[in-house]
């Protein structure tokens, strides 16, 4: 099946070539995998000036392979060199995500895109990413040289063509728009009524921009075509032989690795890679590695906004080996970019539009509000154990200044003994009582497994909060311990580790927040807002409208102080995955 894309300005999806009422969900996977998980994402607009925010809704359309929907997907900010900006994760509830990318100051004018996918997705080798592309301009930027060079590209008549594409999209008479007038004054209110009038299914998705006409400068027809985004060369995903279900992130994230032998390459199996993170509380993780060295973390919400220390326990290990971590951010896409349509009017436009911006800066006028009804997950510890056979606080005592002496002095469990310059430990059985294990204990700093007490020995009492000593023979799962003992630290002492070559730490991973647009309400016009010019070239932005058959919707916006035609656009879709678009104009004189 030949795949195209279909764009609205400012929307992209991918689909194949079909009727313009085909079903969104029959996407083609690009390896024969019909009925995929796919994206649509709709933005505020195309041209932004560096220092605004970007305003986006992202929709889900499942798989029809009675799958489980992803709830997570990833959105990427890229030059057109392909290199990433920026990066972010966002929740999918009721299939759907929006929020706000803030563009900065610095970035220089040119051509970017937003790149889109699920975990799922990128599973397979093609197609199956999506790309929104977008023009930004520098705040400081004077001479416009790309703005010149890009409007050079385009003839009369693709000119005309594209207004009438920008200014009417593809109208499938899904849903009608309309308006109290057509024509408004300053500051004034705008009835936006939305009435469904062929659906097949009862319930729609919607979103729905009010921008200025020129904030659009690109066409559909520049899309058409196949774009493949291969992943990057040596990726630890191109093994395709592991379920599918394994890279869905239908709950949580998923953290993917793999472990090779440090001089072969080779992926080892069998190697059990611990995953924790710096808390009051232990916490551990382990997951053992598969037949080509590959290895797999649920990541909950709890891990959120903390390093994520991975390290190999070395009782699995016969051989150096190396921990690797996918990046879920690498991607190779097509070097060419599509380009923007600009008018002679352009010029002016965007002129007006730095200064809006930078007038704004002045006021410190932000539109963006943050969204109150947030989505978060049950946080899951998992505890090594629910508490521990005793706990010792150094404050409560006499100052001793290294752990060899709190040791001897407040552990009458563990015996620590230094011979050769090396030191050993082991701990007193609980079960006994007498008799001390063979083995080692397990040591932990700040939740950290520590391979040799020597990291440690350099803690005295006034950087030692509180010390835990689990000394039973504990089953953990499949790991075995000779007692346990968990330090924990005041200063932060974690830092500090010198972690074995093998081991990998992570910076903390975050979710992008949802936020909404906040456009004044000048129907109780205050004497402060009288004061304050407003310079919106975004009239309105409402995301996540849910809209049922038969119900009519009133949407209600005013309009500023900037003269011109805007544009209403409309995106959605049906629970059944077929999308529809609308547009419609207003004059404010």
């Amino acid at each position: 099946m030949c795949s195209v894309f279909l764009i609205l300005t400012g929307l992209l999806f991918l689909r194949p070539t079909a009727s313009a009422a085909s079903p969104l969900n029959s996407v083609d996977a690009g390896s024969g995998n019909h009925g995929a998980e796919s994206l649509l994402i709709h933005t505020d607009r195309d041209l932004y000036i560096a220092g605004e925010n970007l305003y986006f809704q992202l929709y889900l359309v499942p798989s029809q392979q009675n799958q489980a929907p992803s709830r997570i997907a990833y959105i990427l900010l890229q030059r057109i060199t392909n290199e990433n900006i920026e990066t972010f994760i966002v929740r999918l509830s009721d299939h759907i995500a929006f929020g706000s990318i803030y563009l900065h100051d610095t970035l220089p004018t040119g051509n970017y895109r937003l790149l889109c996918f699920t975990n799922r997705m990128r599973r397979y080798e093609g197609n199956n990413y999506i790309t929104k592309p977008i023009f930004i301009v520098n705040r400081f930027d004077e001479t416009l040289e790309k703005i010149s060079t890009a409007r050079q590209d385009i003839d009369d008549q693709m000119q005309e063509e594209f207004q009438d594409k920008r200014d009417h999209g593809s109208q499938n008479n899904k849903v009608k728009i309309s308006t109290n007038r057509t024509t408004f004054g300053r500051r004034d209110q705008v009835d936006l009524s939305i009435e469904p009038k062929d659906f097949a299914d009862s319930i729609a998705y919607l979103s729905v921009s009010v921008a200025q006409d020129k904030s659009y400068v690109f066409p559909d027809h520049a899309f058409s075509g196949r774009q493949v985004l291969n992943r990057q060369p040596g990726s630890i995903y191109q093994n395709k032989s592991r379920p599918g279900e394994v890279f869905a992130e239908t709950r949580h994230l998923i953290l993917e690795g793999m472990v090779r032998d440090k001089n072969t390459g080779i992926g080892l199996e069998g190697l059990r890679v611990l995953l924790s993170t710096p808390d009051s509380l232990l916490n551990l993780q382990y997951a053992q590695t598969l037949d080509d060295g590959s290895f797999y973390f649920a990541i909950n919400d709890f891990y959120l906004n903390k390093p994520l220390y991975l390290i190999l326990d070395t009782s699995t290990m016969n051989s150096p080996a190396l921990i690797e971590v996918a990046d879920r951010f690498a991607t190779k896409g097509p070097e060419k970019h599509e380009q923007p349509v600009f008018s002679a009017g352009h010029d002016e436009f965007i002129a007006a539009s730095q200064e809006y911006v930078s007038i704004q800066k002045v006021y410190e006028i932000n539109h963006q509000s943050k969204y109150s009804d947030l989505i978060k997950n049950k946080e899951f510890r998992p505890l090594v154990y629910a508490e521990p056979n005793y706990t010792v606080y150094p404050e409560m005592y006499e100052p001793l200044r290294d752990f060899r002496e709190i040791s001897r002095e407040l552990i009458g469990q563990l015996r620590t003994r230094l011979s050769g310059g090396t030191y050993t430990t082991r701990m007193l059985n609980y079960q006994t009582a007498y008799q001390f294990f063979e083995d080692a204990p397990a040591i932990f700093l700040d939740a950290i497994p520590v391979s040799d007490i020597h990291q440690i020995m350099h803690l005295g009492t006034e950087k030692v909060k509180s010390i835990e000593v689990h000394n039973y023979r504990w089953a953990y799962g499949e790991m075995r311990f000779a007692g346990i003992m968990a330090v924990f630290s005041r200063n932060e002492a974690w830092r500090l580790l010198e972690l074995p070559e093998s081991s990998k730490v992570l910076e903390g991973m975050s979710f992008l927040e949802p936020s909404l647009y906040y456009d004044p309400d000048y129907s109780q016009a205050t004497n402060t807002q009288a004061t304050i010019p407003d310079l919106r070239q975004l009239l309105a932005w409402r995301p996540g409208i849910r809209l049922t058959s038969g119900e009519n919707l009133l949407i209600r916006f005013h309009t500023g102080d900037i003269k011109g035609k805007y544009l209403i656009r409309l995106v959605g879709v049906t629970a059944g995955g077929e999308m529809f678009s609308t547009v419609s104009e207003i004059t404010v004189e």
